[in-house]
Order: C-alpha cells, then structure tokens, then sequence
C-alpha cells in the first residue's frame, strides 16, 4: 500500500502502537458457543444454502414466502439467484479488503474463534441489515449441520441490488467491531461502519454537502455534537479527513481489486480510502480497553449485556481516541483543541 508523507507516518506511528494490542487479543480466552434455540422458528424457513467455496460465507435464502428474494433471475445459469450470489460476492470482497487493510478477521477473533462460519440469512428482518453480536449453533436446524456461526440477516427485497447498494459490507463490518470491542455505542459503530463500507463504493468518507464542521473542541461539543447523536458521520469523516488529506491507494491485489458481480460490475468501484490505519488502531485500543472495563466491573468479557450500551462508556471511548490521534504525530491547532478535551 502507498502513503502520502503524512500517510506513512500515521501508518508507522500506529502500526508500531498496535503491537501490545495484537498480542492481548491473542491471550484472551475464546469465547464458547451457546446453542441457539430462540430463532428456530425463523431460521428453519430458510430452507436453501449457497457457501462461497472457500470464503466460509453461507447465505440462506427461500424462492417462495414472505422471506422470498425479490429477483430470482439466474443469468449465469447456475441454479443460484445472482442476488444470492451477489450478496456472497459483496461480503467476500468487502471481508478480503478489511483483512488486508488491517483489521482483524472476525473468525480469528477471541470472541468468535470457536465459529467456523459467517452466515448471511435473506428476509428474516424487516430493515436493510442487522449483523448480531453472539455466536451460535442452530442444533435444530438441519441445513446449518451443527456448526457454530456468527449472523447477518439482510434484506431480500434490496431494489436493483447489488446496485449502489454496500449494506452487505456495513453490516459485515459490525461483526469486526463486536470481534475487538464490547462498547456498543452508536454514534462510535454506526458512522464507523458506514467509514468502512468505502471500501467499495465511489470516493472515500467526506463531510456531508456544504459541511465541514471542525472536531469539538470541549466536552459540552463532544456531547451535543457526538455523544448523544446515533450516526455523527461529521465527527468521523474530520477524523478522517485530518489523519490522513490524501487517499489511500488500496492496491488490491488485481483478482479482488477487480472482482465482479455476476453482471460483470465492479465491486470495487474505485481504489480508494481515507485514514483505516488509524481506524483500525482505534479498534485495537477499544479491544484493550473492552479488558480493562471488564475486569474493573467484574463483568464476564463477551456477557456485558445492557452495559454494552450505557452512556457511561463515552469518555472512555473519547479517550481512547485522543489517545490514538496523539500517538500520530498530526498537530494543528484544531486537533490540540481536540486533545485538550477532558
């Protein structure tokens, strides 16, 4: 991958902070996989199975009922709906590129390690996607044959999809969020995901049209601004803007950089990103700090419940990102003022 200047030396200050935190997530112990017998009444339905060969990507799906895919055409004749196939392919191409950009396959996370498949259910909610952060069994299940799996459910009446759609790749970005961290705060997983589906879509994260909002600069901003909002994408995409002014050239190798759809598009719709050194090295810290909440609370480290969500969290997640902006060397009077936030 080629850098900017400033580029380079974000990715070296962080690449050489991240390695404490590579070798924490490697001692925690793996997280076991419950049998899952509440969605036996839903999962079941889905009564056929397409696996990416090689991917460990299954994606369930049904050509008849409510949770019917809602285009069926099969235009290279192998018996599989491009739609189907089409989500496979996006979740393939979108998890190669997190892996080679540095971040952590969620199969080889502590938490999910004891999962041999990321599953992809068509038509069991009523949203565009949902990613889930348990793993599970489906014992009652025949079609799931008794493997641990972690689950995306996504919507199987997505128009014209693939399209411009890239939820598949939102969605398949939480389960790497829920691999290093227990904090599920929205306004740190929602614009976060939405950073990371870049990957394949046109141009990288920028300020929505006619904004440009400065980092906050004291808590009162932090909370009006970020804490207390669902999807701050301004907060993010400044974030990104200030840790790195260029984009990153991915350089994918050719046969994922030039991956397609069963239609022959591209999935990658151009080589670009913006800043996911520093992004992944957020994660890496809010893995380390995932251990240092529970062990302070007594909380088993997968089971925090209701505590996932608490507001309590947000300075500490602040923390943790000042942290990782000041270990990368960029200063301006914006991000000192960003810095001095306490």
């Amino acid at each position: 991958m080629s850098f900017s200047p400033k580029a380079l030396k974000t990715t070296l200050a962080l690449s050489f902070s991240g390695l404490f935190f590579i070798g924490s997530a490697n001692s925690q112990s793996i997280n076991p996989c419950p049998d899952n017998r509440l969605s036996t009444g839903f999962i079941p339905t889905l009564t056929e199975k397409y696996e990416l060969e090689g991917s460990g990507i299954r994606v369930f799906y049904i050509r008849s009922g409510e949770s019917q895919i809602i285009d069926q055409t099969d235009a290279n004749s192998n018996g599989v709906p491009d739609y189907v196939e089409n989500v496979a392919r996006q979740a393939d191409a979108a998890r190669k590129a997190f892996n080679l950009l540095g971040f952590r396959d969620p199969l080889e996370s502590a938490r999910y390690r004891a999962a041999s498949y990321i599953d992809i259910n068509l038509g069991l909610n009523s949203g565009n996607g949902l990613a889930y952060s348990e793993p599970s069994t489906y014992s009652a299940v025949p079609q799931r044959g008794g493997a641990c799996s972690i689950r995306i459910d996504i919507s199987s009446k997505l128009d014209k999809f693939p399209g411009s759609w890239s939820v598949v790749a939102h969605e398949l970005f939480h389960l790497y969020q829920y691999g290093y961290t227990e904090f599920k705060r929205s306004w740190l997983l929602e614009p976060t995901a939405n950073w990371a589906e870049r990957v394949i879509r046109v141009g990288s994260l920028n300020p929505a049209p006619g904004a440009a909002r400065p980092l906050p600069a004291s808590m009162a901003e932090m909370q009006s601004q970020v804490f207390t909002q669902s999807f701050p994408y301004d907060f993010w995409s400044r974030l990104a803007s200030l840790m790195d002014e260029s984009d990153e050239d991915m350089h994918l190798p050719n046969d994922l950089r030039y991956a397609t759809y069963t239609d022959g598009t591209l999935i990658f719709r151009d080589g670009f990103v913006r800043g996911f050194s520093f992004l992944s090295t957020v994660f890496q810290s809010l893995e380390a700090e995932s251990t240092i909440v529970s062990n302070l609370n007594g909380w088993p480290p997968y089971l925090w419940g209701a505590n996932q969500s608490s507001e309590s969290h947000d300075v500490r997640i602040l923390k943790v990102i000042q942290r990782t902006v000041s270990r990368t060397g960029v200063r301006n009077y914006e991000i000192d003022s960003f810095l001095a936030i306490e």
